[in-house]
């Protein structure tokens, strides 16, 4: 009894470190492909910009495809190619290229390869110099017999230069000091209305002065003829 006991928790432990192997061997399949550089400025229209896609934690790797999604407003694509990732004397196959993506992909017939590096390059041609994403999809990592391996993903940014950002901000506060030059223009025009109509109440005023003054002057001459008609009557 003693003996079934001492053998089953060999047992379990023997099975409890199978687990552990396993559990670590799956963590390490776990690859991660990747847009590099993560986040890259922009080069102004008519220059080139070029990312790599790059693998880490990579584990028995035979071959690669994965699509690279751009946005053709800012770019164009120019040519691909197949870096030193895989062993010497891998193959690729032609890119298909379309509207704002391009698949590239590549495999090795004489061994996988195990760690980090770079599976491909893209090269890019800048139609307008703007922010925009560079993306991965449909991304296959597999090894010597064609299996498909466990991998993530991460994209890629190309944000706007920061010269356009500086004059985008130029612009609003010329905007701004245009608004309140037209403010007071506008306040300008008001008080000089207000200074034309006090002109012309005081116009109406010395008009009304003078005509009271007639008035007075009217009233004058009218006493002057009643006291000439006193005089001769």
């Amino acid at each position: 009894m003693k003996d079934q006991l001492f053998n089953r928790k060999i047992f379990l432990s023997l099975l409890a470190v199978v687990m552990c192997l396993g559990f670590t061997a799956m963590s390490y399949g776990q690859a991660v492909v990747s847009v590099d550089p993560a986040e890259v400025e922009s080069p102004a229209a008519g220059e080139q910009l070029m990312v790599k896609i790059n693998i880490a934690g990579g584990a028995g790797v035979g071959g690669y495809q994965a699509t690279v999604n751009f946005d053709a407003t800012a770019l164009s694509y120019v040519e691909s190619a197949n870096a030193d990732y895989l062993p010497a004397g891998a193959f690729s196959t032609p890119a298909k290229v379309t509207e704002g993506s391009v698949t590239v992909a590549a495999a090795s017939l004489a061994g996988t390869s195990d760690g980090d590096g770079t599976l491909a390059t893209v090269k890019f041609e800048v139609i307008e110099a703007k922010a925009s994403s560079i993306t991965l999809t449909g991304v296959i990592i597999s090894d010597a017999t064609g299996n498909e391996l466990e991998i993530t993903t991460t994209d890629g940014m190309v944000t706007a230069p920061a010269a356009d950002t500086a004059e985008g901000d130029t612009d609003a506060a010329d905007t701004a000091e245009g608004d309140a030059d037209a403010a007071d223009t506008a306040e300008g025009d008001t008080d000089a209305v207000d200074m034309a109509e006090g002109d012309t109440d005081a116009a109406d005023t010395a008009e009304g002065d003078a005509d009271a003054a007639d008035m007075a002057e009217g009233d004058a001459d009218a006493a002057d003829m009643a006291e000439g008609d006193a005089d001769a009557a």
